[in-house]
């Protein structure tokens, strides 16, 4: 989600019969994110939406440019309808 890369987090589900172990590490070794990690993962989460769009963009630019590619003889890209109907009639 950061898209970044300069920021590391992740989640943990709970689960009873990791509770402790998880604890001793979030105590040991600091599993909580600082405040200065927080705000490189927001950064990137406020930005999410505009790069998803443009890697559709980018995804969709280079299935219509292999769907005409003499080479190319199956493309299996699902986002595009009109590709799509060529592929599955």
């Amino acid at each position: 989600m950061n898209g970044h890369s300069d920021g590391l987090g992740g989640s943990h589900r709970h689960q009873a019969e990791h509770k402790e172990r998880f604890l001793l590490i979030q105590k040991a070794a600091g599993g909580v994110m600082s405040p200065f990690e927080c705000f490189l993962v927001l950064r990137g989460i406020k930005t999410l939406p505009l790069r998803i769009q443009q890697h559709e963009e980018n995804g969709r630019a280079v299935a219509e440019f292999l769907a005409t590619h003499a080479k190319v003889s199956k493309l299996a890209y699902p986002a595009s309808r009109a590709i799509r109907n060529t592929i599955w009639p």
